[in-house]
């Protein structure tokens, strides 16, 4: 269940990932994928890494294409956006709304909530998205595996591939 309330979060807050080696995203040129981020995307992997004074201290990783839970997002040309989820009943709750791509600085607003996070490009197929640094985190501590590890902020990363 807490895996489905992460994705939750990464589409309520269409959150993304670290820089990796690839394209790069720079107007359209040089390297950026020739189709660019228009297109289909789903969500295939999460990492929400846990930080105490800017240091990771935990990372858990849920692949999403082992746990039953469906998520894409749809980029428009026109600038319009589309994120669907798959509900427990079979059906897709979609959220509609804008972006505006500034080289790696994606910025959307869905249902008058607007986020920020920063896009790379691991291959043609392959969007990696995160937030823009490292988040407050609302608890002190979180348990995992028993264990209580103390927390002050932390990232989500998603991993998306081109439908």
């Amino acid at each position: 269940m807490k895996k489905l309330f992460i994705l939750l979060g990464i589409m309520m807050a269409f959150t993304a990932c670290k820089k990796d080696k690839g394209f790069d995203t720079s107007n359209g040129k040089g390297g950026y994928p020739p189709h660019g981020i228009v297109g289909k995307w789903r969500f295939t992997k999460l990492y929400d890494v846990f930080y105490l004074n800017k240091k990771e201290v935990s990372r858990d990783t849920v692949d999403l294409t082992t746990v039953g839970a469906d998520a894409y997002t749809e980029f428009k040309a026109n600038g319009g956006m589309t994120d669907y989820q798959l509900d427990v009943s079979g059906k897709y709750i979609t959220s509609t709304g804008t972006y505006t791509l500034n080289n790696n600085l994606l910025h959307t607003v869905i249902n008058g909530a607007t986020s920020d996070q920063i896009i790379s490009y691991a291959d043609n197929n392959t969007l990696n998205i995160s937030d823009v640094g490292i988040q407050s985190f609302p608890f002190p501590q979180y348990v995992k595996n028993g264990v209580i590890i103390k927390v002050d902020g932390d990232q989500v990363i998603g991993i998306l591939k081109r439908l």
